[in-house]
């Protein structure tokens, strides 16, 4: 796309035909969609972090107002998912396209605190049922659902006057209960047989945790590696 130094968060369509992303305009926020191959990009809503439904026809963005809207990519309809959301938290489709997982702001939190506490939350598609999935007095952020959608995995922060402790990437099922803590690290993405999560270690690099037994094998070392990918076989990272 042009003016790719202001394009953030690229999320492609479930069928790579497009690409969303964010980037700021003149009035702010703004998602923007791109045909593969193209230069033409087309506002579609105000907002960021913009994820595809798994059928490819709605965007769930996160709003200026601290809202959830799904977003028809093609007309720009929106409709209020959920609110309550934490500021540029990306929320996250189940893999039937049925509930989504997000960032939200923690029931009492003091809105001038920096960082905002939050929770993880999850909502139905169609705005109903929203409720606390993970309270664990941290901000919990990263939320990424199992292959087969039983659980869900997020990194869970601690901040403090000092600063912040390294996150915890823990897992907690779908239909709610006991989070399970698995490794130290952050972005957690899970391979695509859901036996192990791809995570970036605190020490930086790339690292495979087995989410039945929490064993860690160090993938690369490098602690410049950035955002990483599964592919249908293997992890790669850039």
């Amino acid at each position: 796309t042009a003016d790719v130094d202001a394009d953030q968060t690229p999320a492609w369509s479930p069928d790579s035909s497009e690409l969303a992303f964010f980037t700021f305009g003149e009035s702010g926020p703004q998602v923007r969609v791109a045909e593969r191959g193209g230069t033409s990009k087309r506002v579609v809503a105000e907002g960021g972090a913009p994820t595809w439904s798994p059928d490819g026809t709605e965007l769930a963005v996160n709003e200026p107002t601290g809202t959830i809207a799904a977003v028809d990519p093609v007309s720009g309809a929106r409709r209020l998912i959920a609110g309550s959301v934490a500021p540029g938290g990306r929320a996250a489709w189940s893999p039937d396209g049925t509930q989504l997982a997000f960032e939200c702001v923690a029931e009492g939190a003091d809105p001038e605190a920096l960082p905002i506490p939050t929770d993880l939350c999850i909502v139905a598609a169609d705005g109903t049922g929203a409720r606390v999935l993970a309270d664990v007095a941290t901000t919990d952020s990263s939320p990424t659902w199992s292959p087969d959608g039983s659980a869900i995995a997020f990194t869970a922060t601690e901040w403090s006057g000092f600063g912040s402790t390294p996150g915890e990437i823990r897992v907690v099922p779908a239909v709610g209960g006991s989070t399970r803590r698995v490794a130290t690290g952050a972005a957690p993405a899970w391979s695509p047989d859901g036996s192990a999560l791809a995570i970036a270690p605190a020490e930086g690099g790339v690292a495979l945790v087995d989410v039945g037994t929490g064993e860690i094998t160090t993938i690369v070392i490098d602690p410049t590696a950035g955002d990483f990918t599964w592919a249908p076989t293997v992890v790669s990272a850039g």
